[in-house]
């Protein structure tokens, strides 16, 4: 999240450097009360597993890494993203 973000950041300093100072307009976010924020995120989440093909079926090049089901992926994308912000429980 934090890579999207700076990226944005980027954009706007290209911008600026061609002289076009156009900034992208973002919808202002609802204030969040910090201490209920980690209280509610406040607990490891690890990431969902990603299913492999068997080595014992392994005998032609098709894909061994698998996509997520869309329940596998859906439980992957409620995770938390605010590395960093108020915690590092997942990431270090």
């Amino acid at each position: 999240m934090k890579a999207a973000a700076d990226g944005k950041v980027v954009a706007d300093a290209i911008r600026a450097a061609f002289g076009d100072p156009r900034q992208v307009e973002t919808e202002s976010l609802p204030r969040i009360d910090l201490q209920e924020m980690m209280v509610r995120r406040s607990r490891r989440e690890y990431r969902v597993p990603v299913t492999h093909t068997p080595l014992d079926q392994r005998d032609n090049f098709d894909v061994t890494m698998l996509t997520y089901t869309p329940e596998e992926a859906m439980a992957e994308a409620a995770r938390c993203l605010d590395c960093h912000e108020i915690c590092s429980l997942c990431v270090g």
